[in-house]
């Protein structure tokens, strides 16, 4: 509802309206993407379907999972997962950092590959490997 708000009654901006008034926008931006740079929109939909994929299933799913299956309490599932997302909370602004520093590509790429390689061995940690495992798991997965 903000959103809606703020997106009718807000002026746009010089920029946007300059290019605007110069005829230098597309009808259908999306479209226009996707036959211009078919290859950079299926990399970017990979790298956000990779992160959120793992996010979910270590954040949303993986509590429950130790909970039901596995019989953790409750709440080490949920510190476990809590002190995760604090990792990623310091994380992302020290990454996004280093990323004005060094370039987008080598810090997503290296985000991606530590999320391939890290997802499969975090979940069998946090399966397997008590309560410091769980932890390990949820930082592991966290700091990429």
């Amino acid at each position: 509802m903000t959103g809606l708000y703020l997106r009718l009654r807000l002026d746009e901006t010089p920029p946007f309206t300059a290019a605007a008034e110069a005829g230098g926008l597309v009808g259908h931006p999306v479209r226009e993407a996707l036959r211009a740079s078919p290859g950079r929109v299926a990399i970017g939909f990979g790298l956000v379907a990779a992160a959120s994929v793992t996010f979910n299933t270590f954040f949303v799913f993986l509590p429950g999972h130790l909970v039901g299956t596995l019989g953790v309490p409750l709440e080490r599932a949920l510190s476990g997962a809590l002190l995760g997302l604090l990792v990623v909370v310091v994380a992302s602004p020290v990454l996004g950092g280093l990323s004005d520093r060094v370039g987008r590509r080598p810090v997503l790429l290296t985000g991606t590959i530590g999320l391939a390689l890290l997802t499969l061995p975090a979940y069998l940690l946090a399966r397997d490997g008590g309560r410091a495992g769980q932890v390990l798991a949820y930082v592991a997965v966290g700091s990429p």
